[in-house]
């Protein structure tokens, strides 16, 4: 199984693709059209799980991540604010998942 993350924008929108180990297989900004996010995901054979945050612009673009996900889950704008601000904030006081194996 895959997970794909989409910050979705008018024009563009971001796509990242990751593994269930956390790794990420792409990273990529694209056209925000149904081509541009089919070119964005083609070429993955394994089945994926797509989030969207719920913005002014999601209706479109949850049908083109419905046709080809097994699941489409929508994302609270302000909780996905508040998580990358704290993973943010981590990141600079040393508190990064790695950190914290390191001192255990």
């Amino acid at each position: 199984m895959l997970y794909v993350g989409v910050d979705a924008h008018k024009s563009t929108s971001q796509i990242t693709v990751m593994n269930e180990a956390g790794v990420i297989l792409r990273r990529k900004r694209v056209h925000s059209t149904s081509k541009g996010f089919k070119e964005a995901l083609a070429g993955y054979d394994e089945p994926f799980k797509a989030v969207l945050e719920a913005s002014y612009s999601w209706g479109p673009m949850y049908d083109w991540l419905d046709d080809m996900s097994e699941e489409v889950l929508l994302a609270h704008p302000l909780k996905v604010r508040a998580i990358a601000s704290a993973r943010i904030k981590k990141q600079e006081y040393g508190n990064t998942k790695e950190d914290l194996k390191d001192n255990a």
